[in-house]
C-alpha cells in the first residue's frame, strides 16, 4: 500500500509540480502569524505609549490611607501576606506591566509583599513590633549610646542628660517613642513604655496604615524585602522603585516618602479600582484606550 501511494504522489508531481497541497497551505499559513518575540514588542512598544504618572479619567486624588477610612474586610492572600482583595488586583497588573516593559523578569519576587506581615497587620503585631523598637533603642542608650538616629529624629547625650534635636529631654520614654515611630508606626490602642531611667510614658492612639489591609511593603532592588532602613537609599534609586514612581499613580498607589519599599491605597481609589475590576478592564487597557481617544489627565505630582 505505501507503494501504491508513493507512486501515486509521483504521478500528481509529474502532473502538476507546481500543486499546492493541504499541508504546504497549513505551512504558509504557519509562516504568516508573526512571531510571539514580533507580538510581544508590539505589545511592549504600546505599553511604552503609557506616560509618566498617567491616571486614569476620573480617578482620585492619590493621597495615603488610614483607618478612619475604614478596614478592609475583603483581603486575599497574595504571596506571604493578606492584603485587600482590589489592592491585590491592582498590585497584580503592576507586576505585569513591570514584566513587560523587562523591568523584572517572569516570576521575580520584586513588587510582592516583603514577609507575612507587609500587608494586613493586626494592631496586637503591630504592638508587638513597636515595643521591639523601642527596648533596642532604650538599651542602646542605656548601654551608653551617645546619639541614636532615625530619620529626622535624634537622641543625644551629655553625661546623664538627653536631647531630642537639641532640646532638652524631660521624659525619656517619651523622646525614645518619637524616635521609634520614625520606623514604626504607633499602634492603635494605646501603649505603656518604661524607660532604663524609669521615665513612663503612655502613647496616644496610631492611624498604623498596615491595619487597613490597603498597604504593602513591596521586595524592591537593592533592599531584597530586607525593609532596612540602611538600604533605604538603594532601593530608592534602583529600576524597580523608579518604575514605582512613574506608574505607582496608574494603579491608585502612593509612597510613604520615608520607606521606599511601603506603598497605599486610600479607600477613594480602593473604590475607583474595584469598578475597573469587576467591569474586566485592566489598568494598562484603561491607559491605552485613554491614549487611542487622547483623553489624558495631567500627570501626578
Amino acid at each position: 500500500m505505501k507503494k501504491v501511494l508513493n507512486e501515486w504522489r509521483e504521478f500528481l508531481n509529474e502532473q502538476d509540480p507546481a500543486r499546492v497541497t493541504p499541508a504546504d497551505k497549513l505551512l504558509k499559513k504557519v509562516k504568516d502569524v508573526p512571531s510571539f518575540k514580533d507580538v510581544e514588542k508590539k505589545v511592549r512598544d504600546r505599553v511604552k505609549q503609557i506616560p509618566a504618572g498617567f491616571m486614569h479619567p476620573g480617578q482620585p486624588n492619590l493621597t495615603r490611607t488610614s483607618i478612619h477610612q475604614g478596614i478592609s474586610s475583603d483581603n486575599v492572600k497574595y504571596g506571604p501576606a493578606p492584603i485587600d482583595k482590589v489592592l491585590a488586583w491592582s498590585v497584580k497588573h503592576l507586576k505585569d506591566h513591570a514584566e513587560t516593559l523587562r523591568i523584572i523578569p517572569h516570576n521575580s519576587r520584586y513588587f510582592m509583599p516583603a514577609g507575612r506581615d507587609s500587608g494586613l497587620r493586626s494592631d496586637k503585631v503591630q504592638k508587638q513590633k513597636f515595643r521591639k523598637k523601642f527596648n533596642f533603642l532604650n538599651q542602646e542608650l542605656q548601654k551608653g549610646a551617645e546619639t541614636v538616629r532615625r530619620g529626622s529624629q535624634t537622641i543625644t547625650r551629655e553625661g546623664n542628660k538627653f536631647f531630642l534635636n537639641g532640646k532638652p529631654v524631660r521624659n525619656l520614654a517619651w523622646a525614645i517613642h518619637i524616635v521609634a515611630r520614625q520606623e514604626i508606626a504607633r499602634p492603635y490602642q494605646t501603649l505603656d513604655l518604661i524607660a532604663f531611667d524609669k521615665s513612663k510614658y503612655k502613647t496616644k492612639p496610631g492611624d498604623p496604615k498596615h491595619l487597613t489591609g490597603r498597604t504593602i511593603d513591596f521586595v524592591l532592588q537593592g533592599d531584597e524585602g530586607r525593609l532596612n532602613m540602611g538600604l533605604n537609599d538603594k532601593a530608592y534609586q534602583s529600576k524597580t522603585s523608579q518604575f514605582l514612581k512613574k506608574y505607582g499613580p496608574m494603579y491608585g498607589i502612593v509612597n510613604y516618602g520615608g520607606e521606599s519599599w511601603h506603598w497605599e491605597m486610600n479607600a477613594e481609589n480602593r473604590a475607583f479600582f474595584e469598578k475597573m475590576m469587576k467591569q474586566g478592564i485592566t489598568p494598562i487597557q484603561s491607559a491605552l484606550n485613554t491614549l487611542a481617544t487622547k483623553d489624558l489627565k495631567p500627570k501626578a505630582e
